[in-house]
């Protein structure tokens, strides 16, 4: 049996270099391909989302470990014909749109320890923010944090909670009218500058939303228009653009990030 075994590889010698070879090359070609896979995929990972390199690059000018506030929020249009409606803020007096911090729910805890977040420590921490997407979060791991946002895995991804609790809750809108508000994804906004007022580096996230209004909400709606109050108005486009100012005129104090609002190419700040 020995023999035959000899015999054969030796008959057949050049035959088998050549599919050893062959298997030799399959392998590594495959070998390749997964490394070339792996790489592929591990410098994808590295790489900021191409609407966020503009931020990206700004942070490597920024210390890995300094710790950068972040704010994400959503923003409510509300408009009829050229008027916008605004409420009156809760912490400052100003008139902004109706909206709010995004939520984390419990779960998101995984990727809060692994990206080293902590809660932010520029605004008290009370029953009603507690949870808000308002962070402080390490330079180097912002644009992970992004990433990660942008999933909407174990956050809030709705803007009901706010439409009720600063429209219906308050009565400035008739529950029976509007309890069941829908609204269309319009951009995001990012902002990032140093904060005077907190003395820090700051990224400011807005997504604005449009409520959808029907020809009943409408009609509603419109028979506010000359209403006068102290918790809501409505403001023209020109009034936001100028912060409240009709010429030189002061008629409202209106929250600066109101214009975005009306365009997501207002740039809140200049550096």
């Amino acid at each position: 049996m020995k023999d035959i075994i000899i015999n054969f590889l030796q008959s057949h010698y050049v035959w088998l270099i050549a599919v050893v070879a062959a298997v030799v090359s399959l392998a590594s070609e495959v070998g390749k391909s997964i490394l070339s896979d792996l790489v592929k995929d591990s410098l994808i990972s590295k790489l900021p989302p191409i609407k966020k390199i503009k931020l990206w690059r700004k942070l490597q000018q920024v210390p890995k470990n300094e710790y950068i506030r972040i704010s994400a929020a959503y923003l409510l249009r509300i408009r009829l014909d050229n008027n916008y409606l605004l409420v009156k803020g809760h912490r400052v007096k100003k008139f902004q749109p109706v909206g709010g911090a995004f939520q984390r729910y419990p779960n998101a805890s995984k990727i809060i320890n692994k990206l080293g977040i902590l809660d932010d420590n520029k605004i008290e921490i009370d029953d009603i923010n507690r949870g808000d997407l308002r962070v402080r979060v390490p330079a180097r791991n912002v644009i992970d944090f992004l990433k990660w946002f942008d999933t909407g895995k174990d956050r809030e991804t709705t803007i009901e909670r706010e439409f009720r609790e600063e429209l219906l809750k308050t009565d400035i809108l008739p529950t029976d009218l509007f309890e069941h508000p829908k609204a269309d994804f319009l951009y995001e906004c990012l902002n990032f500058h140093f904060s005077t007022h907190y003395q820090c580096r700051e990224l400011l996230v807005h997504q604005v939303y449009e409520i959808h209004l029907n020809d009943a909400q409408r009609e509603y709606l419109r028979s506010t228009l000359q209403h006068q109050s102290s918790e809501w108005i409505w403001a023209s486009e020109e009034v936001i653009r100028h912060l409240g100012y009709e010429g030189n005129h002061k008629l409202f104090e209106i929250g600066d990030h109101t214009p975005l609002l009306i365009s997501k190419n207002n740039n809140l700040f200049t550096h």
